[in-house]
């Protein structure tokens, strides 16, 4: 990413008044249709790493559950009713 021209970013991320000068213009459309995919990639990344944790937190949960419920019936606590 050291090599992206600042320049190019800051075109893409400020409000134009004109947008069709921008989207007539091949070289800033293929820019946006970059910047859009990469979005999405970075979009498509955070949703699996959201997806992961939220495995490994439920496993944690089922593992304590099933920790708690060995110790209680270790001690001779039954289960409560509700």
């Amino acid at each position: 990413m050291a090599d992206s021209k600042q320049g190019d970013i800051k075109t893409l991320s400020e409000p134009t008044k004109d947008f069709n000068n921008i989207a007539a213009d091949p070289k800033n459309m293929q820019d946006l249709t970059q910047y859009v995919k990469n979005l999405l990639l970075v979009q498509a990344l955070l949703q699996q790493m959201q997806d992961k944790f939220q495995t490994m937190s439920d496993q944690i949960i089922a593992r304590n559950i099933l920790l708690f419920t060995d110790l209680m019936t270790q001690a001779g606590i039954e289960e409560v009713e509700k």
